[in-house]
């Protein structure tokens, strides 16, 4: 053995003692070691390990006893102070460095802050925690530690400061409050969407475990340690430390298999760690049987092994685990567990995000995605394990008619299945060689440090584009979930040019008639709306309707999707009565697929109450808006977004009722969920100022409302563009507002502009124009000018009157404006005429 191997075995076994109970420590050691005293002496050194100490317990990052761990070093940090922090004790240690608990003078709280450890190559350590740092500082999520900040201590050691999390494991938790079969599958859940979160972040955690994961006293699981966690925009870490596998960095036992073979880790390493852990909290013990704790035993476990279903292992869990029933188990959690365990990357769940989905939909009794395997793909890997003992079977079979045609059919089907497993694996690994290639060249080395996710995204479709010439099946798959990630983030125009690009290239490899070719014209539907081309946009989505029922792979949600779709492209064509019973169907197959508190259902009625109040049932559409609001207060962190839909919505329908102080209320609450989903600066932070701003005008209050349409129009100009309707309408409102406040010169030009743009792409009998007009014609009289103020002021009133009525409240207001004009004009009798 080189020394650089033994140096790497060493480290192995470093690494996993930290994870060993106290009593389980001196076996482990000698089955690691064995007869090389030399071995266990370096070992031991390195533990920090005295033969008399029986208390060794494992590590993790935050874990609140350091009394084997303190050193000169270690106990010269005691009473340390590093800018605002005062270090009070050591917490813990890990393989990349020490955790201290520290208070933070200013705020008067508790923070725990992380060093580099000394020794152990201490460059490359300081190039992890500055990676490390960068992580944390972009993950904001309720089940994440939080990042508070960072800076180099005066020894020129980098830290930084975290969230101090109190709490314990999370399957200590689990077994010391003996949690229930369900409320363990809840909290899991809950650490699903803070790894999901993650992942939507391009970062996976590579290290998750037991220990890396607390439930604070109030019963919330804080996702700990992105020590190893591999950031998938940064590149420039050496191949070696890419490809890192039980060398003192990785926790075997929750390690995937192409961890432990060193290969490239993707979002799907995360999903295997996260099944072995939903094993464990279900079961009470670990998947894999060995007969020792040697690393080269777990990693031919982890790599040849199959593990056997939860259900036949609960019984044999620890005695702690209040999951004692195999039957709560068996079926569709067996087969939920093992999908995430697969040895093949790309027959496990396709996020974490479908696996927590999948969870859910066995709560509540649906149907689930996870199946057994196949008798064919079982006999296939049967095959590919003993091709001796297969081929003797084979000849001796040749001598039965019967068994040779059986055997004939079943090889034949057998091919075809290892055919369609091949292409998908052929697609999947060129999938991940363009993912890997692209975050490749977001390194901050080749692009700036500050690189953001929406770089990343574009120079994703940027190359998307390039490989559609020569791999259009395989690029059509990325280009539509680079769309659909644009569209997840209001950014319309990026997501229509991307998802075009993706139907382009769908077309060209599979034609029409195709599920992928259906889906992208699905979400075309769901964009096109956005991009002021609903017409087109339903054409999209009724093609796909139609073309969807056809695929056999298809799923309730695609439908659904697709006839959601159709309802919002009726609605921006003023057909609101026309969409509601595609919104209906769209909302009941949702429902039934996914659930009443997933997302999509959410965004179902919302566009459902958005077509009733357009269609003049406001009743019936604030009933809807709060059932989507009272969903959404109860719903996971990631379906808020739709919270804050609904609640913009009504809080413009109040507001135009009249109600003002709730339609504020319910706006804000909007304002704010939107800018912790989508930041600060999306077209949907736009569209709630707007509708602030508008609610400021209704009560006189023009600083507000002046405030409030300056920042809408300037987001929505900026994420639509200028000449975009959304963006038109900030534009008008902040012109009479400037008006009505005296400014009536200064608003005068923008009341211009929206009214040109409109007369230019809006419909002739759009309302949206002689309610313009009128607004221009206000202006007009404020500043005496009103020869130049009465045509627009007759024109609007006029057509505002054939368009919506006597009675609404915007002919009306346009009638009191004409008389306003008449009075000031110095003509008593025509004023009267409109009194």
């Amino acid at each position: 053995m080189t020394a650089e191997e033994q140096a790497q075995w060493i480290a192995e076994i470093v690494e996993v003692a930290l994870e060993r109970e106290p009593a389980e420590l001196p076996s482990f050691l000698q089955e690691a070691c064995g007869d090389d005293a030399a071995l266990r002496h370096e070992v031991e050194s390195l533990l920090g390990y005295q033969k008399e100490a029986t208390d060794f317990i494992e590590r993790p990052a935050y874990e609140a006893n350091a009394t084997l761990l303190a050193g000169e070093d270690r106990a010269e940090k005691i009473g340390e102070i590093l800018g605002q922090y005062k270090i009070i004790s050591l917490l813990g240690e890990g393989g990349m460095g020490e955790v201290y608990l520290a208070e933070d003078a200013q705020l008067g709280r508790h923070v725990a802050i992380k060093l580099v450890k000394a020794g152990f190559g201490r460059a490359s350590l300081v190039r992890h925690f500055q990676r490390e740092e960068r992580i944390l500082a972009a993950l904001t999520h309720p089940n994440i530690a939080r990042l508070y900040g960072g800076g180099i201590t005066p020894d020129g050691i980098p830290f930084f400061v975290m969230e101090y999390v109190e709490g314990e494991r999370v399957d200590v938790y689990c077994d010391r409050h003996a949690l229930n079969f369900r409320d363990r599958l809840q909290l899991f859940r809950k650490i699903c969407s803070a790894v999901a979160y993650a992942h939507q972040h391009l970062v996976i955690h590579r290290d998750l475990k037991p220990s890396n994961i607390r439930v604070t006293p109030e019963g919330e699981p804080k996702l700990l340690d992105f020590g190893i966690a591999r950031l998938l925009e940064d590149e420039t870490t050496s191949v070696t430390e890419q490809t890192m596998t039980l060398a003192g960095v990785m926790t075997p036992d929750y390690a995937s298999p192409e961890q432990v073979r060193g290969e490239a880790m993707t979002t799907a390493s995360d999903v295997y760690s996260l099944g072995v852990i939903l094993y464990e909290l279900v079961t009470g013990t670990k998947p894999y049987r060995t007969k020792s704790r040697r690393l080269d035993e777990i990693s031919r476990a982890i790599t040849e092994q199959e593990p056997p279903r939860p259900s036949t292992s609960i019984a044999k869990g620890s005695p702690q685990s209040a999951i004692r029933n195999p039957k709560s188990l068996r079926g569709d959690l067996d087969n939920i567990v093992l999908k995430t365990m697969r040895k093949e990357p790309a027959r496990r769940y396709a996020s974490v995000g479908q696996f927590s989905e999948d969870i859910r939909r066995h709560l509540e009794g649906l149907p689930v995605i996870a199946r057994k395997d196949t008798i064919a793909y079982r006999t296939s890997k049967f095959v590919a394990r003993n091709r001796i003992a297969v081929a003797a079977a084979i000849l001796i079979a040749l001598a039965i008619l019967a068994g040779l045609i059986v055997s004939l059919w079943e090889a034949g089907n057998a091919r075809r299945q290892r055919d369609v497993a091949q292409r998908e694996r052929s697609k999947a690994e060129r999938i991940n060689k363009f993912l890997q290639d692209m975050l490749g060249s977001a390194a901050p080395e080749v692009r700036g440090i500050d690189i953001r996710v929406s770089d990343v995204l574009g120079e994703a479709v940027r190359r998307a584009k390039d490989d559609a010439v020569n791999q259009p099946d395989v690029m059509a798959d990325v280009l539509l979930t680079l769309g659909r990630t644009y569209v997840s983030l209001g950014q319309y125009p990026a997501a229509e040019d991307t998802l075009r690009a993706a139907l382009g290239a769908s077309l060209k490899a599979n034609g029409e008639a195709n599920l992928t070719t259906a889906r992208i014209m699905a979400w075309l539907g769901l964009t096109l709306p956005f991009q002021n081309k609903p017409a087109e946009g339903e054409t999209f989505a009724r093609k796909a309707v139609e073309l969807l029922p056809k695929s056999p792979s298809s799923t309730p949600e695609d439908l659904g999707v697709a006839l959601y779709g159709v309802g919002l492209g009726l609605i921006g064509e003023s057909e609101p009565k026309a969409a509601q019973p595609f919104l209906h169907d769209a909302a009941d197959v949702l429902k039934k697929y996914l659930g009443e508190k997933h997302g999509y259902y959410m965004a179902s009625i919302v566009m459902l109450a958005k077509a009733h109040e357009g269609s003049g049932d406001r009743d019936g559409a604030e009933a809807l808006y709060r059932q989507a609001i009272t969903i959404g207060q109860n719903t996971e962190y990631r379906f808020r977004i739709y919270l804050a839909q609904a609640a913009a919505f009504l809080g413009s329908m109040l507001s135009s009722k009249g109600n003002y102080v709730e339609a504020e209320q319910t706006l804000r609450l909007s304002e704010a969920v939107y800018r912790e989903q989508m930041g600060d600066s999306t077209m949907s932070v736009g569209a709630v100022l707007q509708y602030l701003g508008n609610v400021y005008l209704a009560q006189g209050d023009y600083a507000k409302a002046e405030a409030e349409l300056r920042k809408s129009q300037e987001i929505l100009a900026k994420t639509l563009n200028r000449e975009h309707p959304s963006t038109l309408t900030s534009t008008a409102l902040l012109g009479l507002s400037l008006s009505r406040a005296g400014k009536a010169a200064e608003g005068e030009p923008y009341l211009r502009e929206a009214l040109t743009m409109r007369r230019k792409i809006l419909a002739p009998n759009d309302y949206l124009i002689p309610l313009t007009e009128s607004a221009l014609g206000e202006c007009l009289t404020i500043q005496k000018r009103y020869e130049e103020a009465e045509p627009l002021l007759t024109h609007g009133y006029e057509g505002l009157k054939s368009l919506l009525g006597d009675q609404d409240r915007r002919v009306i207001g346009a009638r009191q404006c004409l008389a306003k004009l008449y009075e000031e004009w110095g003509k008593p009798d025509k004023a009267s005429r409109y009194r």
